[in-house]
């Protein structure tokens, strides 16, 4: 199910959103009753939540970003705290050389240290999600 989708039937489920809230429902014609319904709302719900938490992304996923793209790096350099970069997706350079474009320059980072010195994460993540990512 998509999020519009989802986000339709939470507001028809809401306590007298709408009177006969199961009508056009679509979940409704999905399952037997009520409760199996509210079952699996709550399931896709969940589901597209656990989706949207912050991530360490594949290096596959990175090697799709797009001119343009937003993303944040983390960055694991020797003799440097861990940090978090924010800006666009330059391009994929030759060899795996990546070219980011940062607010006070341009970096180039290698696919080969990719999980070692640097990582991309889907959105941000917390402190605490932080430090429970190992890197490689």
């Amino acid at each position: 199910m998509t999020k519009e989708t989802i986000m339709d039937a939470l507001n028809r489920c809401e306590p007298y959103a709408i009177p006969d809230c199961c009508a056009g429902c679509p979940y409704n014609d999905c399952w037997d009753t009520k409760e199996e319904c509210i079952t699996k709302l709550h399931s896709d719900a969940h589901t597209l939540l656990k989706a949207q938490e912050p991530r360490v992304m594949t290096l596959e996923e990175v090697e799709h970003l797009t001119y343009g793209s937003p993303y944040i790096i983390e960055t694991n350099l020797p003799k440097e705290e861990p940090r978090l970069m924010y800006g666009l997706f330059s391009h994929l350079g030759l060899q795996g050389n990546f070219s980011f474009a940062f607010t006070d320059g341009r970096g180039y980072l290698f696919d080969v240290d990719y999980g070692k010195r640097w990582r991309c994460w889907t959105s941000r993540p917390d402190e605490k999600v932080r430090a429970d990512t190992p890197w490689e």
